[in-house]
């Protein structure tokens, strides 16, 4: 027996296929056919359809199946999206811009939605970009993806705003599940590149870089998404401002890799946010790097923050990291350099369970806590949580300075005389003070005090 080979890209369309000419997909081996498809293309993923920017190349124009003139361009972009039957497919953009005066919508199917070439924001070191620039004439969002469909991605390519009408770049409606974004730079929109309503879940963005957004780079609502390298950067014409770089109203998500860069608080742990983690994440020139806080009753829980690195805050009143209302923080192998306010972590009296980690800081003041519950501190470069020592003709009524850089929460001193009992009387910012007795009540004799205190 022979067989011919046959690259699939050479199989034709069956005009009137019969039953025989079709390929059987089943659920297991042996079981019952679940569906028919007439072409090992639609099998793998649906028909890819081409769009050539005004300003292609001659031969991306001379394959498109779709040529946009540089004018009104997302009718031509939306009539190739509405085109891909049910299965959905691949919208291959070529490199250039496209002219957008109206947003795109993604229907309820699969959809790859990617550009050409590099991911880096469109420049003559970089001429093979792909760039999708909208100029919109009332308020909207740049492209909506509906909530029904699995299966979507957006790849490869450049959303530029007008920083005005263009509202956010990519809008995740209520609902939408499992879309994917990699290598996408956004720019120039009037509150967020990214959008998440409440509801959305297990989306993943890689490489998601947003630049120059006036409010926000993410703004994101939703349970278990993932973001991994990915930026959210005001420029220095814009300087330090906005809201937040990350708004964070999610659960179970995590940030690896992510950097935030001039905005008012790099990476905001915010209402309902729970099981949110941080690893390895970077804030440079925000006012804060971190906030974690919220309102009464939306509090954030269990909030993780694990070897971020922080430089140049530029508050000259708040710490590095702000720990406000909240329950559950621990705080990691962090390192924070060169804050203005010289301050690193600065905790409320309104935070509950706070437990910091390890780490290095060069701030005078490491730990700022103005009476948090709970709070546990250990190991920090410049921080003296615990100590002991032998304090030596200590009398009645007499003090011990304990050296912690926080007023200590357990205090625990022996004399040295076995006549007489010592006791803690007071607790203060720097000092322990002591009481000397002997059997009948009276004051004992000064002699040398053991003790041990820890914040």
């Amino acid at each position: 027996m022979t067989y011919d080979l046959v690259k699939v890209s050479a199989l034709g369309n069956l005009a009137a296929p019969t039953r025989d000419d079709l390929l059987y997909l089943v659920n297991e081996p042996g079981g019952a056919p679940a569906s028919y498809r007439s072409t090992l293309q639609a099998v793998v993923g649906g028909p890819a359809l081409l769009i050539a920017a005004s300003d292609a190349g001659a031969a991306a124009i001379k394959k498109a199946d779709y040529v946009c003139d540089g004018t009104d361009d997302d009718v031509q972009i939306q009539a190739a999206i509405d085109a891909l039957p049910a299965i959905g497919g691949t919208i291959q953009l070529s490199a250039g811009t496209f002219n957008l005066t109206a947003p795109i919508t993604f229907p309820a199917k699969p959809l790859c939605f990617t550009g050409s070439g590099s991911m880096a924001q469109a420049s003559a070191a970089y001429p093979s970009v792909t760039v999708l620039a909208w100029t919109l004439a009332g308020v909207g969002d740049c492209i909506t993806i509906a909530a029904t469909a699995d299966g979507q991605s957006i790849e490869r390519l450049e959303l530029a705003g007008d920083a005005v009408n263009t509202r956010y770049g990519i809008y995740l409606a209520s609902g939408a599940c499992y879309k994917s974004f990699r290598d996408v730079a956004i720019r120039d929109m009037a509150v967020a590149a990214v959008k998440g309503d409440s509801g959305n879940s297990q989306n993943y963005f890689e490489r998601v870089k947003c630049l120059d957004n006036l409010e926000y780079g993410f703004s994101m609502y939703g349970i278990c998404n993932r973001y991994v390298s990915c930026q959210a950067g005001r420029g220095a014409g814009l300087g330090a401002g906005g809201v937040a770089g990350f708004m964070i109203h999610e659960g179970g998500t995590s940030y690896v890799g992510c950097t935030a860069t001039r905005y008012t608080v790099g990476f905001y742990v915010s209402g309902y946010a729970e099981s949110v983690s941080l690893f390895g994440c970077h804030g440079e020139q925000n006012i804060v790097h971190v906030q974690i806080s919220a309102s009464a009753g939306v509090e954030p829980k269990a909030t993780t923050v694990i070897g971020f690195l922080g430089a140049d805050a530029t508050s000259a009143i708040l710490g590095a990291f702000v720990i406000g209302r909240s329950f559950g923080v621990l705080f990691l192998g962090c390192h924070v350099k060169d804050s203005a306010s010289d301050i690193t972590y600065d905790i409320s009296a309104l935070a509950e369970v706070v437990t910091i980690q390890g780490g290095y800081t060069n701030d005078a003041t490491p730990v700022q806590d103005v009476g948090g519950t709970r709070v546990s501190i250990h190991n920090v470069h410049g921080y003296v949580a615990q100590n002991q020592g032998a304090a030596a003709a200590v009398a009645d009524g007499g003090t011990i300075a304990h050296g912690l850089s926080g007023t200590p929460t357990v205090a625990l001193v022996s004399g040295s005389l076995a006549s007489e009992f010592v006791s803690v009387t007071g607790i203060g910012a720097a000092n322990i003070t002591v009481a000397i007795k002997k059997h009948d009540g009276s004051a004992g004799t000064a002699q040398t005090i053991y003790w041990r205190a820890w914040v």
